[in-house]
């Protein structure tokens, strides 16, 4: 999740960076964000590949999240 917010955080402070861009840049993660909290509502959690590998080697973990 912070390696996403880094993604969208750093061109915010480049040279090029103006209100607009800005602007775009976190509207449309706001976006992605409340698409991701709706999966991960439904236990669907293929967008973090690293949760999805921790919670496949994880037996008690996998009980919750049966799909994974």
């Amino acid at each position: 999740m912070f390696n996403l917010l880094n993604q969208v955080n750093l061109p915010l402070h480049g040279r090029d960076a103006n209100f607009l861009l800005c602007q775009n840049r976190v509207t449309a993660f706001v976006k992605k964000f409340n698409v991701w909290k709706t999966r991960i509502n439904g236990y669907v959690l293929d967008m973090f590949s690293i949760l999805c590998d921790y919670i496949a080697n994880n037996p008690s973990i996998n009980t919750i999240f049966p799909d994974v």
